[in-house]
């Protein structure tokens, strides 16, 4: 009789399992067990740091539209460019691969939301 490693209780030479405390006698067996138990890592979506510049030169687009499309165009690129300033430099902060990228694209978005909401500003009072 072997004993089982956990509660130290007799086990048959050939269990797998202990029939006392369910501890996994089996190694191979403990470790399928373990990784179908464990939670799937969610990993985000892979983006390079040229995808962030890309976005960066669209918000600055955006802002200088604000003079032709209106102040509501502006307020709406303000937002979106902090939105994905964070994004950006959160990507920064956790990755070593295309961090460069993810850091300028992250300035270009502050930069189209400083222009954005300046460029606001001047359209609202230009019409008052």
């Amino acid at each position: 009789m072997n004993r089982c490693p956990q509660c130290q209780m007799e086990v048959k030479p050939e269990a797998r399992k202990c029939p006392h405390c369910q501890a996994f006698l089996d190694p191979g067996l403990a470790a399928q067990r373990q990784a179908e138990q464990a939670p799937a890592a969610t990993e985000p979506t892979p983006q390079s740091g040229v995808s962030f510049i890309v976005q960066g030169v669209i918000e600055l687009l955006f802002a200088a539209s604000t003079l032709l499309l209106g102040w509501i165009v502006g307020a709406l690129t303000v937002l979106f460019s902090i939105h994905f300033a964070v994004k950006s430099f959160r990507y920064a902060a956790t990755r070593q691969e295309g961090s460069g990228g993810a850091v300028a694209g992250g300035v270009m978005c502050v930069m189209a939301a400083i222009a954005a909401a300046i460029l606001t500003w001047l359209e609202l009072e230009r019409k008052t």
